[in-house]
């Protein structure tokens, strides 16, 4: 089997609940975002290889990743039947968010971007889980997006942003204030 298929060469592209859309339509942005998310979570896993705990909450990020991906290519089908994320894994981020709070001292100051490397890929994920979001948000008055899809990703963001700081508190670093 090829990975070239040269059916998108002039400009669209299959959605897997069927038919073709131009390869700039909102959907595909969406879940080409949700994509680039995806590899930016993938840099970040390789970088912290040695953080067993995170490894493994950052390789279920991505899996879910896939499946919202998946599941806002059907939109334009939304009777199609999927594997679909729910309000559990929405908990599951806050849970893990305020666990890891808890390791962290009290935030006073906006921080920057940085600390170390790990954490600055993980504020990248951050940036980027927040374009995903913003494109899932344009979606939402001509598809039915679930609340749950938007939540997730928006508890995301917040769930980056703690990760990253818990990077640069377990690897005894400082956080960059503004």
């Amino acid at each position: 089997m090829n990975i070239y298929t040269k059916t998108g060469d002039k400009g669209s592209t299959a959605l897997v609940a069927g038919g073709r859309v131009r390869k700039d339509h909102a959907l595909v942005a969406a879940y080409g975002t949700l994509d680039e998310l995806n590899a930016c979570v993938g840099v970040l896993l390789e970088s912290i290889r040695r953080e067993h705990e995170l490894a493994g909450c950052l390789e279920k990020v991505q899996r879910l990743l896939f499946v919202i991906g998946t599941e806002v290519s059907a939109l334009a089908k939304p009777k199609q039947v999927f594997q679909k994320l729910t309000c559990n894994d929405v908990k599951t981020l806050e849970q893990q968010i305020d666990t890891f709070s808890a390791e962290l001292p009290a935030l006073r100051n906006f921080i920057l971007p940085a600390g170390n490397q790990a954490a600055a890929f993980a504020h990248l994920c951050r940036t980027v889980c927040r374009r995903a979001e913003r494109r899932l948000c344009r979606l939402v008055d001509d598809y039915e997006v679930r609340g749950e899809l938007l939540a997730y990703l928006n508890r995301l963001s917040d769930w980056f942003f703690t990760v990253a700081r818990l990077l640069v508190q377990r690897a005894g670093d400082k956080e960059k204030l503004v």
